[in-house]
């Protein structure tokens, strides 16, 4: 039997035509919370959780909140993004340290505490952070104004799932 060598390999040939174009994917639907109260809240001493009088968006069942309470209940286990802001004002002080944070299930999320002074009791402090966090399906988000007998106002919370 006689083996023969393997020649050179040869150029590449050209690129071949393009594919049929696949369908368009649908977006998956929105999953969001959008809760506000313009209203003003003093937290009672040592801090409690602010309330939001109105749901100026709520869409899908991932969310669930009801107007004028506190708790925000996150049906599903998933990936969620939360925000908020607010105003905050002391009319009695000044020289007066104020923050607020995101809760989950009552524990501080980690890197969400919004931190202010009011320097003058006409002063406006105004306080806003976020996170995007893992839940499982039932925890409760709530937003913690830690600040004794100050006045917060303007404030909105918003959800949205993500995954």
């Amino acid at each position: 039997m006689t083996v023969i060598p393997t020649g050179a390999t040869g150029a590449t040939g050209p690129t071949g035509a393009q594919g049929p174009k696949g369908d368009t994917g649908t977006a998956p639907p929105l999953s969001a919370l959008y809760a506000v109260n313009t209203g003003d809240q003093t937290p009672s001493s040592g801090g409690s959780a602010l309330t939001f009088a109105t749901n100026a968006l709520q869409a899908g069942s991932d969310i669930a909140h009801t107007a004028s309470a506190a708790e925000v209940t996150l049906n599903t286990a998933g990936t969620y993004q939360l925000f908020y802001s607010t105003d905050v004002t002391d009319a009695n002080s000044s020289a007066t340290p104020v923050s607020c944070e995101l809760r989950l299930d009552g524990t501080q999320i980690e890197g969400t505490k919004a931190s202010g002074q009011v320097v003058a009791t006409t002063n406006l402090v105004h306080l806003a952070s976020g996170a995007i966090i893992t839940a499982t399906a039932g925890q409760v988000v709530t937003l913690w104004g830690d600040s004794d007998n100050e006045t917060f106002s303007n404030t909105s919370l918003w959800v949205v799932k993500l995954a």
